[in-house]
């Protein structure tokens, strides 16, 4: 599968296993620890805001994948 972000199909494919498997998955409110970069985002379903409150090392791709979702990510 493509998980290109440059592409539209990598892109489609990352939005859609964000949502399926983070997002739908996590109640409003609750944080989701990226494992592969040690991120902590908190995530305001309602409002539809992820907010990064800790990260490791940065992870270029978790910004553009919520945004295509319609998402606005802060950090704080």
């Amino acid at each position: 599968m493509n998980y290109d972000l440059n592409t539209a199909e990598g892109m489609k494919n990352s939005s859609n296993w964000l949502q399926t498997t983070i997002i739908d998955n996590v109640k409003d409110g609750g944080t989701w620890l990226v494992p592969r970069s040690a991120t902590v985002i908190h995530m305001n379903k309602r409002d539809r805001v992820a907010t990064i409150t800790a990260q490791g090392k940065p992870d270029v791709a978790l910004e553009p994948v919520f945004e295509a979702l319609g998402w606005v990510v802060t950090y704080k």
